[in-house]
């Protein structure tokens, strides 16, 4: 084991990025798989079948990354590979984290370790020859056997949003800058950044996800005033909060308190269910670019969840993406989204929702979700995914988009506010499994909502069981 002023795992978790990572569903800090190297280094009989078994365990720091072993004799070559199209930031750190453990262990001198400036993936190792091998094997096979046991476990780099939000809340700031937030992870400016960069997302976007969080906490399961709980987010002003809120969501701060209150569900066998994915048109030299976004509806079971999707990413691997509240669909039942998406083309996912110390997972039946392009709409008969209010002067103009997964519609009409004639919406596309319908309607004055009726060719009105019922127009910017 390493001794107690151990300064490799600092050094490495400031490399990646993190201090810990979650193996099939547990919580283990860098520190653990550190140990485990440098046991491997350390018991194995002769130091070339440690530093063979060292270097598959990189691969537990980061799926993406493993080392090609070649040996002959007591010479041995290591090279670093990727199995993305980009190496990691930290890949360049594999070798000076061998060689600081090697050191702390005793065994640089039994080494001599050739390192090329032009190849910062390569490194070439001459062993002195082993006179007196290890006889005890015991922890060495012991060793090995937890690192296969890991080696075929899920194992998931902590989700950035996630940390983010904990050193807000911790620090109870919300005004903490960009700098001081990579300060206190342990990874420089640059490298917070482009982590961000990579989910497509800005700092300030993870401190108004992280203050929407935070503010939704307190309403829902304290007692605090909306002006004790502007405080606590950092407004000088309640009317201030008050105002992001409504920015933020289609109610009030109250009447999402009230909601919550009114909206509690039990569980049934499938609290997490697709309410409808969308996949982007790329072309082929966009490979940069958010492949689509995900939208799920969400049982209320208790306020305190987590909701994401896990994706398959560039590299084949599959990763977990957060979720984020939008709105109540219906009583007992919330919208979740995701932001765009940068993973792999084309978007392949999963639902995963963790409540009460259980996790469900949607996997469409063990196939899993895919989206090469348009839509794919899950339970429910229709969305809207377009209701947007436009001004022009003293004019509006109102542009509804709606996609119905029904086969037999003939007919929608569009209710817009509180007016009693409905607008008919025109069919503009055809797919394969669903239509397309839109409105563009001029009006006089704002309006807040609209619903929808859908007719068959005999007149039959058909989803007169759907929800929402009324669905919110976004309003034109002031």
């Amino acid at each position: 084991m390493l001794p107690q002023d151990n300064i490799i795992t600092p050094f490495l978790c400031k490399k990646l990025g993190h201090n810990h990572l979650r193996i099939a569903g547990e919580y283990w800090h860098i520190e653990k798989l550190v140990a485990l190297q440098s046991m491997m280094l350390q018991e194995a009989p002769r130091l070339r079948e440690g530093l063979l078994w060292w270097s598959k365990s990189v691969s537990l720091f980061d799926r993406r990354l493993y080392i090609v072993f070649k040996h002959s004799d007591n010479q041995i070559q290591m090279q670093l590979e990727c199995r993305a199209t980009e190496m990691p930031s930290w890949a360049e750190s594999v070798y000076d984290l061998l060689l600081m453990q090697l050191e702390q262990l005793g065994l640089s001198e039994s080494v001599r370790i050739h390192l090329h400036n032009h190849d910062l993936y390569s490194a070439q190792f001459e062993l002195e020859e082993d006179i007196n091998p290890k006889q005890n094997s015991v922890v060495f096979d012991l060793v090995k056997h937890v690192y296969l046991l890991l080696s075929h476990q899920p194992i998931e780099q902590p989700e950035l949003l996630s940390v983010l939000n904990a050193l807000f809340v911790k620090n109870s700031n919300y005004a903490l800058k960009l700098e001081q937030a990579a300060l206190q992870l342990g990874v420089s400016k640059r490298t917070l950044q482009r982590r961000l960069q990579e989910k497509q997302m800005s700092y300030s976007q993870c401190v108004d996800f992280a203050k929407k969080k935070h503010a939704l906490a307190l309403l829902a399961d304290t007692q605090l005033t909306t002006q004790q709980i502007a405080y606590q987010l950092g407004y000088e002003e309640p009317s201030n909060f008050h105002r992001t809120f409504r920015r933020w969501y289609p109610f009030s701060p109250m009447q999402y308190r009230q909601q919550c209150l009114d909206n509690r569900t039990h569980l049934n066998n499938q609290p997490i269910r697709l309410y409808y994915a969308k996949a982007n048109t790329l072309a082929d030299n966009d490979i940069d670019q958010p492949v689509g976004k995900i939208w799920m509806e969400v049982d209320n079971i208790a306020f305190e969840k987590v909701v994401s999707v896990e994706c398959r990413d560039r590299d084949g691997t599959w990763r977990r993406y957060p979720a984020f509240f939008e709105r109540f669909l219906n009583n007992g039942t919330e919208l979740w989204a995701t932001t765009e998406l940068p993973v792999a083309h084309p978007l392949t996912f999963r639902l995963c929702y963790e409540v009460e110390g259980e996790r469900y997972i949607d996997n469409n039946h063990q196939r899993d979700y895919v989206v090469s392009k348009g839509l794919l709409i899950g339970a429910t008969e229709y969305i809207v995914p377009t209701r947007q209010l436009i001004q022009l002067g003293t004019q509006y103009t109102l542009f509804v988009e709606l996609a119905c997964r029904l086969k037999d519609v003939a007919k929608i009409d569009c209710y817009v506010g509180d007016a009693p004639a409905s607008h008919a919406m025109s069919l503009t596309q055809n797919a394969e499994d669903y239509t397309c319908w839109v409105l563009q309607l001029p009006l006089t004055q704002t309006a807040k909502q609209c619903r929808f009726r859908l007719y068959d060719h005999s007149g039959n009105e058909l989803a007169k069981d759907h929800y929402p019922i009324q669905y919110p127009i976004v309003q034109p910017l002031s």
